[in-house]
């Protein structure tokens, strides 16, 4: 019974190592015959096969299992893809780009786009600077540009005309009861400038020269204006408009007047806001500012004061607020500007002396031909002082208008 059982067990032992082998020349031939039939198969395809993200995953992670001798025997492609293979898993692994922000400048947010439209269809009048100046002042940092865009996705025409025709639509309806008129000038032989008044129909296109001079001035305009009224036919012109085109001189006087209907900040904790804001230049030709008078600067000012008088009250600000005026000797122009500062206190670095007769700061921008310019026979004088002056020049303060405008005083 003993010796039966020893034999029994001796026997499996030594048979164990031969069934390891036998496993093994089984494995073999097994893959043999996979091969084999994988080769056949693939005989009979009549395009590549493609693989899928699963088949791809199995044959890159069996690869770290056999050596790199043997990729091209045992795999189905070539070691380069196998590796791309492997590469495009690992990156896709660490890919995070769904997680980023969206690149570029952020969306405008819905507030803000209903707070522009509503501002825009409960005031006609305001363009897109006044509309952005009115957000910057309720916390909503935006550009005039973005505010553009959002009033033009939404349909909504430029201020002061919102749903009316164009300038083009008008021009075409009215073409032939309208007549534009402008002043050309001429230099003559003896270098002598005069100026020649034309006036052009809009609906044939033929133009009219009325009259040369070399001093144009505003009540010859209007005659000429009657003498072509009296030669055209009355019965084809009998309702004549003319349009008369303004010169920089006309305009100077629209900018100060449109500096109320601009962005207004009143930021005391940041007076930097405030100058980048509220700062405005103004100038003219100097060929036109003999057709400018004091008294119509002045009254253009002082209208522009009182109006950012009563929009600073509407806008509810109290506090200490000043409109100031100065003229800019170096740069030609004029410049205005609006702070909550009271007048011994804006915000210059030189000294200057403040005013309430703007007169003399608008009669000295007039008074003066060209910005920075010495005469040649001044020239000599200069030289002298210059050398017999050991010290700088002693830099005499500017004048400034000033008006109140804000509710305490």
């Amino acid at each position: 019974m003993i010796v039966s059982l020893v034999y029994q067990v001796a026997r499996k032992l030594l048979a164990f190592p031969a069934l390891l082998l036998g496993r093994d020349a089984a494995k073999d031939a097994e893959l043999l015959v996979l091969r084999h039939e994988n080769a056949v198969l693939r005989r009979q395809l009549t395009r590549p096969v493609r693989h899928e993200p699963a088949d791809r995953l199995w044959f890159a992670a069996l690869s770290s299992l056999i050596p790199r001798c043997r990729w091209a025997n045992a795999f189905p492609v070539t070691p380069a893809t196998l590796l791309a293979w492997h590469r495009r898993l690992i990156a896709r692994k660490w890919d995070y780009s769904k997680r980023r922000a969206r690149p570029g400048r952020p969306l405008t947010a819905r507030v803000v786009k209903a707070l522009v439209l509503r501002l825009a269809k409960e005031n006609p009048r305001w363009g897109c600077r006044r509309i952005q100046g009115e957000l910057i002042r309720l916390g909503h940092p935006v550009g005039s540009t973005t505010v553009w865009e959002i009033l033009t996705a939404a349909g909504i025409d430029p201020a002061p005309r919102r749903g009316g025709p164009t300038w083009r639509e008008f021009l075409t309806a009215q073409a032939e009861s309208i007549i534009a008129c402008d002043f050309l000038y001429v230099d003559l032989i003896d270098l002598r400038r005069v100026y020649a008044l034309v006036f052009l129909e809009h609906d044939t296109r033929r133009l009219h020269i009325a009259g040369v001079t070399a001093h144009p001035t505003g009540p010859w305009a209007v005659q000429q204006a009657r003498n072509l009224a009296i030669e055209l036919d009355p019965v084809s012109f009998g309702g004549l408009r003319i349009e008369l085109c303004r010169d920089t001189a006309v305009v100077l006087l629209t900018w100060i007047a449109e500096v109320a209907d601009e962005p207004l900040v009143l930021e005391p904790a940041d007076r930097r806001v405030e100058w980048e804001t509220n700062t405005w230049s103004l100038g003219t030709a100097d060929e036109d500012k003999s057709s400018l008078s004091v008294a119509d600067v002045v009254a253009a000012f002082e209208r522009t004061a009182a109006a950012i008088r009563e929009r600073i009250r509407s806008l509810g600000f109290s506090g200490v607020a000043t409109f100031y005026v100065w003229h800019d000797k170096q740069a030609g122009q004029l410049r205005c500007s609006t702070g909550s500062v009271p007048p011994d206190t804006l915000p210059f670095r030189g000294s200057y002396v403040a005013s309430d007769d703007l007169g003399p700061v608008v009669d000295g921008f007039l008074a003066e031909s060209e910005p920075g310019f010495i005469a040649w026979s001044d020239l000599d004088d200069a030289q002298g002082l210059s050398e017999q002056t050991e010290t700088e020049p002693e830099i005499r303060p500017f004048g400034v208008w000033v008006s109140s405008v804000g509710t305490s005083h």
